[in-house]
């Protein structure tokens, strides 16, 4: 049963990353973990998913424009610092202790993107370099800690602190999880948390599901997509915090 759900979540995961410019961890992780695989391997193999999930959505990006390189690979590279900071720790704390975590990581995204906000892009500030190293650290760290892709948090950071519009912000976003997924991959696989197999598995579905999603993205109003993504992430968050082990 396992192995037919692992490619079903995969895709799951690849919608909601081509969509919302994240790595679509916050599905894989606590997925697995419901599914029965220990979360410091759920969380090792997410990031190993997310690289064929986030690649595909990226290459779509860069084939339909406004792929802004540059900026991908600035917050790329502070991205790959945080990442592993994140993936030592994780290594620091229990079981348990990480899947209520993640919960929480869950709730508090759910609450913050169901707010009403009225962000716009603003001016790009005279602190690039700066801005877009912090993006890049804090997404980096949530990677290696959580097994998710960061974008969470580096799509408004690229707003708030960088003046970028909202698509910008995710192409970027999922442009970036690339390479934080590969650094977070291999400080994950030299602790031994990284399922070879269960990763590609996810990935060869999220290649698929990124496909839909950034097709979708252009055309699905954001307010649909936060009720949507709440409704899942609370459902996750449940089921971590009951149901985990």
């Amino acid at each position: 049963m396992t192995w037919i759900l692992l490619p079903l979540v995969g895709i799951a995961s690849g919608i909601v990353a081509g969509i919302l410019g994240v790595g679509g961890g916050t599905i894989l992780v606590p997925a697995m973990v419901f599914l029965g695989i220990e979360a410091h391997s759920a969380i090792g193999t997410s990031t190993l998913a997310m690289i064929f999930t986030s690649l595909s959505g990226t290459i779509r990006n860069d084939a339909k424009g406004g792929l802004q390189v540059a900026a991908v690979i600035q917050i790329g590279i502070a991205s790959l610092l945080g990442a592993q900071g994140g993936a030592f720790l994780t290594t620091l704390l229990k079981t348990r202790t990480l899947e209520i975590l993640f919960a929480i990581l869950l709730i508090f995204i759910t609450i913050s993107g169901l707010r009403k906000t009225n962000i716009e892009k603003r001016s790009p500030t005279k602190w690039l370099v700066a801005g877009r190293a912090l993006t890049g650290l804090t997404g980096g760290f949530l990677s290696g800690l959580f097994g998710i892709g960061g974008g969470i948090v580096m799509v408004p950071l690229q707003i708030l602190l960088l003046g970028e519009d909202l698509i910008t912000a995710v192409k970027t976003s999922l442009g970036v999880i690339v390479i934080t997924a590969l650094g977070a991959t291999i400080a994950h696989a030299m602790h031994g948390q990284v399922l070879v197999l269960e990763g590609i598995t996810l990935g060869a579905g999220g290649v698929i599901g990124a496909q839909i999603g950034t097709r979708m993205l252009p055309a699905l109003p954001q307010s649909t997509v936060k009720i949507i993504f709440a409704i899942l992430a609370t459902i996750l968050a449940s089921a971590l915090i009951f149901w985990g082990k």
